[in-house]
């Protein structure tokens, strides 16, 4: 089952350029990634990957962003990552193993959540499970 997304490159001078920086924006279009919306407050997008590539990426990008993991539980079919951005907001990434091969990832940053830099966060993402 092979998932594709539209979607747009948001302009990253409006706060989320720290995140962005030394990334090429231009890694999305049509079989980029997985479908992807942003619903209460959380960033959400099923992936073409298992949930282990996904964990191990996610890992890579906390600490490629100098992200401070503050909590880290793996099971089998799960995983929900928290660390500290460096606002201090807690940014927390929830994994779920849907099939084989398939992960649902959903990203909250603070609270009420953050949709840009969601989307920066998601895109670093997305960027180091193509490497």
């Amino acid at each position: 089952m092979r998932y594709r997304i539209g979607l747009w490159v948001i302009g990253m001078s409006l706060g989320g350029g720290v995140l962005l920086s030394g990334c090429p924006a231009v890694i999305v279009g049509a079989g980029a990634a997985g479908t992807m919306a942003y619903l209460d407050g959380a960033l959400k997008s099923v992936e073409p990957h298992s949930i282990d590539e996904v964990y191990k990426a996610t890992h890579k990008v906390l600490k490629d962003l100098d992200m401070k993991v503050v909590k880290d539980t793996k099971k089998k079919e799960s995983a929900e990552i928290a660390a500290r951005d460096e606002g201090d907001r807690k940014v927390t990434i929830n994994l779920v193993s849907k099939y084989e091969g398939i992960t649902d990832i959903s990203i909250r940053i603070g609270v009420f959540g953050d949709e840009t830099r969601s989307r920066s966060l998601y895109l670093h993402h997305h960027n180091a499970m193509q490497h």
